[in-house]
């Protein structure tokens, strides 16, 4: 994306009301060279983490946003998809030094598996009162498959292990790929499972019947400390708008 493009962007979020908090989202952390959205070099992190606490941004945990007194214009939540090793070996250390927030969407089959996260560091993360989490599915499956006969080992399995083993109650989800349709949003809800439904394509669609459908902006490695700072202000929300009304329902990342 050009300076020109970030800029005609900018302009017309300020035309496009933005909904707060702002939710951004990452996955994986490394010491080496990053990737778009799937991995982001520590230094750059550091150097997001050191702008939120300088700018006296306050983070939410999941189970804080319903709370309308902790809202204002500089809140956001942050999450990181799939549970990676790098959350708790990168990410964790930077939160507390800087008192950052975080929360994590678990994938039950990579728990414990090389370079995820273990039960035992699921834990101390939720006992230090700095992280929460919320559920990914158990496969990491594209959610517009899931069924009545997935729905149990995929969704309620998924939520009933994180419960045996950290005593969490899971209340949020998040898309695995950031696809979905209509249709799995309205099982979802029907099944009146999660209370948030997170989506990586910064549209906040409000609530259904039981669940809210929560839109996510990505950060990628590219970005620059000032696309940080817009995207945190919401300021590319239009191209998330101006998509959904041409009907790109399936549209995820930026």
């Amino acid at each position: 994306m050009n300076l020109i493009t970030k800029k005609i962007i900018e302009f017309s979020s300020k035309f496009i009301p933005v909904s707060k908090p702002v939710h951004i989202y990452y996955h994986d952390v490394t010491l080496d060279s990053g990737m778009s959205f799937m991995r982001i070099n520590y230094k750059k992190i550091e150097e997001q983490f050191m702008y939120l606490s300088k700018n006296n941004y306050q983070t939410l945990l999941f189970s804080e946003q319903e709370n309308d007194k902790l809202i204002s214009q500089e809140t956001i939540v942050i999450s990181f998809d799939d549970g990676f090793v790098s959350n708790y070996e990168f990410v964790f250390p930077l939160a507390l030094k800087y008192k950052i927030k975080f929360n994590i969407f678990l994938t039950l089959d990579y728990i414990g598996t090389q370079n995820y996260l273990t039960w035992d560091m699921i834990n101390e993360m939720y006992q230090s009162g700095y992280v929460e989490f919320g559920a990914h599915t158990k496969s990491h499956i594209d959610s517009r498959k899931i069924n009545d006969a997935n729905f149990a080992s995929e969704i309620i399995n998924v939520n009933d292990s994180i419960h045996k083993n950290s005593k969490i109650k899971v209340d949020d989800f998040c898309f695995p790929f950031g696809m979905y349709n209509e249709n799995i949003l309205q099982y979802l809800d029907n099944k009146k499972v999660y209370r948030r439904l997170y989506t990586s394509d910064m549209v906040n669609r409000g609530s259904m019947n039981y669940s809210k459908i929560v839109g996510r902006i990505g950060i990628r490695d590219e970005d620059t400390l000032k696309d940080f700072e817009r995207k945190v202000k919401g300021h590319y929300s239009s191209i998330y708008y101006f998509k959904r009304l041409r009907s790109f329902g399936n549209y995820h990342g930026i």
